[in-house]
């Protein structure tokens, strides 16, 4: 599909998909056309430059009841710091 439409937003790309499971009932588009937009985007591609962060969380877990703490971090996709 990307080699036809080049990069598309990710509503555009989940209506293909959506589109080629249901009008067209491709099965190989079946699990695609169920997830998410936010599942479509990829990560940017710094090309060695500085100035790309990777944010993560991490949950460290519920106990007795109680909500456990998330963690965040942010490194740089380039430098690593």
């Amino acid at each position: 599909m990307r080699s036809l439409h080049s990069t598309l937003s990710g509503p555009a790309t989940k209506k293909l998909v959506e589109r080629a499971c249901q009008v067209f009932a491709d099965a190989g588009f079946e699990r695609l056309a169920e997830i998410s937009v936010s599942h479509l985007r990829r990560a940017p591609q710094p090309n060695g430059l500085p100035g790309y962060i990777h944010i993560d969380s991490a949950h460290q877990g519920d106990q007795d009841g109680v909500k456990g703490v998330y963690h965040l971090s942010a490194v740089g996709s380039v430098t690593q710091f």
